[in-house]
């Protein structure tokens, strides 16, 4: 498989579990319609998610920053060579 390809793989199957993460809160409750909601419950997806968002894009974002470098190293390479 190409690096590329393995790339957008990546991509993907981090977004799908993002969305997944994310839904957890709302698959965690019960369904009862009492008045006393327990906001506590729930916090700890939260805070999972929301961890693992920004894991997801400071990984993009050095991603982002070596695929900058390289093809800024490719560029000076063909300006050598020109």
């Amino acid at each position: 498989m190409s690096r590329m390809k393995t790339k957008s793989l990546i991509a993907v199957v981090t977004t799908l579990l993002t969305s997944y993460l994310l839904t957890i809160p709302v698959l965690a409750q019960d369904g009862s319609n009492e008045s006393v909601v327990n906001t506590g419950s729930n916090l700890d997806y939260l805070f999972i998610t929301f961890a693992i968002t920004w894991i997801i894009f400071f990984g993009y974002l050095y991603y982002i920053a070596q695929k900058q470098k390289t093809l800024s190293e490719e560029i000076d390479d063909i300006k050598k060579n020109k």
